[in-house]
């Protein structure tokens, strides 16, 4: 009887994360060789059966976990979303000045949407769209809206030492990333085999934190 009982502390003690059942660990393995494929072929050109030919497992297993290949698509811009709004919430602007904690934010930003994965993300929410508006909204509420609303909350801090005339800080916020998603973005999202440069991108960013401090800053 204490055995078992050592058994079972241990077991208790033991993180939860770190013990995947077969059955979870095919279905990484499904959203990742999913995600791989989406981005490269898009969404029409891919198959269940060739997923599965990456991946391992059956068609079973795909509709059992996703609902078919409409829900693993979904799936996969719902995880891609998740990846880059824990990548912008870990930027630190703890303790900077308004200029410096804006610029951090900002490179941070770029940096994030110049990754050749998020570029290829971008495309592929473009292009399907139309066929996907729930993917469309998942995209947009935990894309743009998510960033707008991480720029809103350091906004918000100066606003209350009365540093910026804004009555709407995620307005704010979103006027701030969309500014800095400018026309390199663009090509680079729209145009194949046209890419912008991280330092052209970074110009860009300072451009837009001196007009947006000029517009709102409270001058003494």
């Amino acid at each position: 009887m204490a055995r078992k009982v050592v058994s079972e502390e241990r077991s208790a003690g033991r993180p939860k994360s770190v013990v995947k059942s077969r059955g979870e660990l095919r279905t990484v393995e499904v959203l990742r060789a999913a995600t791989t494929l989406f981005l490269q072929k898009g969404y029409q050109n891919v198959s269940v059966e060739e997923i599965i030919a990456v991946a391992g497992g059956s068609t079973t297993h795909i509709y059992r976990q996703f609902g078919g290949k409409r829900g693993l698509f979904i799936a996969v811009v719902s995880d891609l979303c998740d990846k880059v709004q824990i990548e912008l919430e870990s930027i630190d602007t703890a303790g900077l000045s308004l200029i410096d904690g804006l610029r951090t934010f900002a490179y941070g930003f770029t940096d994030a949407m110049f990754d050749p994965q998020h570029q290829l993300f971008n495309r592929l929410i473009f292009s399907e769209a139309a066929r996907f508006p729930e993917a469309a909204e998942i995209w947009y509420v935990r894309g743009p809206q998510a960033s707008a609303r991480i720029v809103g909350r350091f906004l918000e801090g100066w606003m209350v030492k009365k540093k910026l005339r804004i009555t709407d800080p995620v307005t704010a916020g979103f006027l701030f990333c969309n500014m800095i998603a400018g026309s390199s973005f663009h090509r680079t999202w729209m145009t194949l085999g046209k890419k912008g440069s991280a330092t052209e991108a970074r110009v860009m960013a300072d451009a837009t934190i001196d007009l947006f401090l000029n517009g709102y800053l409270l001058r003494d």
